[in-house]
């Protein structure tokens, strides 16, 4: 599931990664999604990598998980034969925030 502490641990290799040089980092996925949140601050970890970012989707992207396989570097987005994507709109009270 993509949570806090799974997204905290997958940026702070992308960092350490992206102090060793400028190869590209591989990003395997396969999972049912998660927080929203969380998702959308490894995407911004993305956009702003200056390694490329290809995504492996093997087994299954879904929800939180299909919104990062697709923000892999153009062109270097990959599914497996047997991998499956499943994207639906955010419902709830997902963005209710409370200031």
């Amino acid at each position: 599931d993509i949570n806090e502490l799974n997204i905290i641990s997958i940026i702070n290799q992308i960092h350490m990664l992206e102090s060793k040089g400028d190869e590209d980092i591989s990003l395997y996925i396969n999972s049912d999604g998660g927080s929203i949140q969380d998702c959308l601050a490894l995407i911004d970890v993305m956009d702003t990598s200056p390694c490329d970012i290809r995504t492996y989707t093997i087994g299954r992207a879904a929800s939180a998980a299909c919104l990062i396989a697709s923000n892999g570097t153009y062109g270097k987005r990959y599914a497996g034969a047997n991998a499956a994507f499943m994207f639906h709109e955010v419902y709830g009270n997902v963005f209710d925030f409370k200031y």
